[in-house]
């Protein structure tokens, strides 16, 4: 089964632009320096910004640094309007390197400048650069405002040249919405223009982006059609980030109708030109799709390999890599012109450097987690209090006619709120035992090498032991994350989880799970996916601690508006009338009833001693959405 590509999987994706093809990627070299050295200052500043231009998809870090040196430049000449463009071209680098915060600073500094000048054209630019960052960060009433802020400005001043990219970045944002309706006359009117100016660069991006449109609306034999004529494009400019993104587009297509060998084969190619250009987020993107394949395959060991795959980059892009990256090719670039230092000293600086930020990256990400647990504790202690006043409200109007009505309340809240305790004594135990002795060990080695600093020969076991060490805290704290909440639901939505579960379930022998997913390709709400989750768990649990049971069947499906959940045994299934009413009996049944509730849900329970077990579960689903295509830039 396929599932949407997350968000953060597909950054650098949605903000396909169309500049000229990568001529020059990574750090500027002592030849480039000497080469620009001879120029003059406005040569100098075109130079670096085509370089900027050129790297915004395939090197975004180095794209910023070019910016950077253009901006400097364009300062000392005290021309705005260069100042507005290098702003501008840091900006969409920031945003292909994900940095949200840091592109929309840019580009208002931009358009404050712009707006001066009083330059249409490059006001509207900047506004659907704008407009792109707000799609990306999931405000889409912003990003809606801006762009046809910049809509305006193109058709009232007549830039019809740069009416297209905003036109594309409508359609799609409404594709995201699930408005197709809406979004079909804006990508229609951006390929008309796009064919009379005879622009194949823009029009493989605006097929593509009408590929996903028909994606969503369910026609895949269209959206295979226009993804096909973009690629085609795209291997005849040789642009090798969109040979990579349009060849997953199409192999996601060919998942969605079960052509397995044909999506297989898009995979590799996929993959291949990702690697061409070291791209993270085409190559997450490979990934995922890699793991859709072998899942539907039902090859568990490939599926588990490629996720572990997926999900280590996943926190490699998201832990500040970029940034890092970035710092050292400035160390890189401001040294260059310097003398070279002692490579003994210049080696230990760097080791102690290294071990120092990984200290302090694992006690500000052991920080953070802490800070997100005491807020879902909070969150949680919230909702329990109000769940009691609930109860004691119902049970003041309906305590003559449901008193074992009331019982069961208190039993929910009861066994409510002893899950939650005993919850936060497994989270704080795992945080005492498994972080606490590996951050006080760390710290001491630390000590250790400040009074050993004299000596290089003494650090080096010294710092061994601590990179490993330091190693083990976060592998730990991925863990104790993955506890809370699992990155295969988070990442890949409920069906895949559930999928994953099963397999490794299944594996065991212990007892045969058979699964039917009826749901279409979409995601549901985090509450409702989690619920259901936390409830299949605990069901299976059950069935294989309680009951003799050899086979499970489970059903997940649309009902209407309702998303339903059917699970059912073949083992000696339970006396409802005694569980409901013992006192100390039924806390997985109660646990169960309470994630029920707590998202609106309604339940029907068929069981008897001897006759197996069967609960159905409907619950108000609230679709998430699906991946949306890409946006241009301009």
């Amino acid at each position: 089964m396929i599932r949407t590509p997350l968000l953060a999987c597909t950054l650098a994706c949605l903000l396909l632009a169309t500049p000229p093809s990568a001529r020059s990627t990574g750090s500027p070299g002592a030849g480039f320096h000497e080469s620009i050295q001879k120029m003059t200052p406005e040569q100098q500043f075109r130079e670096l910004s085509r370089l900027s231009v050129d790297n915004w998809k395939v090197a975004p870090v180095s794209s910023v640094i070019y910016g950077e040196e253009a901006l400097e430049i364009a300062q000392n000449l005290q021309s705005d309007r260069l100042i507005a463009e290098a702003l501008n071209n840091i900006g969409v680098a920031h945003s292909y390197a994900t940095n949200f915060g840091d592109a929309l600073d840019y580009f208002f500094k931009a358009l404050v400048l712009r707006e001066q000048m009083g330059d249409e054209r490059l006001v509207a630019t900047t506004l659907n650069n704008i407009g792109n960052v707000y799609f990306i960060s999931g405000n889409s009433e912003e990003a809606i405002n801006y762009y046809l802020r910049s809509l305006q400005i193109k058709e009232s001043s007549g830039q019809q040249q740069q009416l297209t990219s905003t036109l594309i970045n409508l359609a799609s944002l409404y594709n995201t919405l699930g408005k197709q309706e809406t979004a079909m006359p804006y990508i229609h009117r951006a390929i008309e223009k796009l064919e009379a100016e005879a622009d194949s660069s823009g029009l493989s991006t605006a097929w593509n982006n009408l590929g996903r449109i028909y994606m969503q609306m369910g026609d895949l034999d269209k959206a295979l059609e226009v993804n096909i004529k973009a690629l085609e494009i795209s291997r005849r400019l040789q642009q090798v980030w969109d040979i990579s993104y349009i060849s997953n587009s199409v192999a996601e297509i060919h998942l969605l109708k079960d052509n397995a060998e044909e999506a297989w084969r898009y995979i590799r190619k996929g993959e291949e030109a990702a690697l061409a250009i070291h791209n993270k987020d085409v190559t997450l993107y490979n990934l995922r799709l890699r793991t859709i394949y072998f899942s539907q395959q039902g090859q568990h060991e490939s599926f588990l390999e490629a996720f572990g795959r997926y999900d280590s980059l996943k926190d490699e892009i998201f832990s500040e890599e970029n940034s890092r990256a970035m710092a050292e090719m400035q160390v890189i670039y401001k040294t260059e012109q310097r003398e070279k230092e002692n490579a003994i000293q210049k080696l230990q600086i760097a080791k102690e450097r290294s071990l120092r930020n990984s200290f302090i990256f694992i006690t500000i990400l052991v920080i953070i987690t802490i800070a997100v647990l005491y807020r879902r504790y909070h969150l949680n202690k919230k909702l329990s209090i109000q769940l009691e006043r609930q109860v004691q409200t119902r049970t003041a109007d309906l305590v003559s006619s449901h008193e074992q009505i009331n019982r069961l309340n208190e039993n929910l809240l009861s066994n409510t709120i002893e899950t939650e305790e005993r919850e936060r004594r497994r989270f704080s135990e795992d945080l005492h035992d498994g972080l606490g002795p590996l951050l006080s060990t760390i710290g001491i080695h630390l000590d250790l090498m400040v009074a050993k600093k004299k000596n290089p020969a003494d650090l080096e076991p010294l710092i061994k032991t601590s990179r490993e060490l330091v190693d083990e805290a976060i592998q730990n704290t991925k863990i104790i994350a993955n506890n809370l909440t699992p990155n295969i639901l988070n990442d890949f939505g409920l069906q895949e989880a559930l999928e994953g579960y099963v397999q490794k379930i299944n594996s065991m022998g212990a007892v045969r799970i058979h699964l039917q997913n009826k749901t279409p390709n979409v995601r549901y709400g985090k509450a409702v996916e989690l619920a259901i989750y936390r409830i299949c768990m605990e069901l299976i649990n059950n069935s294989m601690k309680h009951s003799t049971a050899k086979n499970i069947h489970i059903l997940l499906e649309e009902r209407g508006e309702d998303l339903a959940f059917r699970y059912s045994d073949d083992g000696t299934g339970i006396d409802k009338a005694e569980v409901f009413t013992a006192a100390h009996k039924g806390l997985g049944l109660s646990n169960i009833l309470s994630r029920i509730k707590s998202i609106n849900g309604q339940y029907s329970l068929q069981t008897s001693p001897g006759n197996g077990f069967a609960i159905t579960i409907q619950s108000r689903h609230a679709r998430a959405g699906q991946f949306s295509a890409a946006k241009v830039t301009g």
